[in-house]
């Protein structure tokens, strides 16, 4: 499996603070290739053009929600699809239910802390290894 660190990660979420937190927090567990966008349609225009590895994508947006992101790059992109996970504060089942029926990788409550996030991508990639400075504990 490749390795995390060296991924491309898109991150889609619509609040430029929640933005700035996550970016910080890839950084600090050693995940620089980090693109971000704040719309949907910014995230169409950025997977049209360049290869990601993993797409962290807020579910609740406008105009265009995560799940309908999600829909039209299935519908739309050719080749394979970046592993696709949804960040949400929202942990209903409801919620996970459909993303997975969506063909989601993974959903995640947001972390707020490094430790959080570097816990929650190692669980979408239990063979990589993360050599980031976060610490276990």
């Amino acid at each position: 499996m490749r390795r995390v660190q060296g991924s491309s990660v898109l991150l889609v979420d619509d609040s430029h603070t929640t933005t700035t937190l996550i970016r910080a927090c890839l950084e600090f567990i050693g995940i620089h290739n980090v693109d971000s966008a704040d719309t949907g349609e910014g995230a169409l225009r950025l997977l049209r053009s360049k290869s990601y590895d993993l797409v962290l994508c807020d579910w609740h947006m406008w105009p265009m929600t995560g799940p309908e992101l999600l829909e039209q790059v299935r519908r739309e992109l050719r080749g394979p699809s970046p592993r696709f996970v949804f960040m949400t504060m929202d942990n209903r089942w409801s919620s996970m239910t459909t993303a997975r029926s969506l063909g989601a990788a993974g959903f995640i409550v947001k972390p707020d802390n490094p430790r959080a996030l570097r816990s929650k991508i190692e669980g979408l990639f239990p063979a990589a290894e993360i050599r980031g400075t976060a610490t276990a504990g």
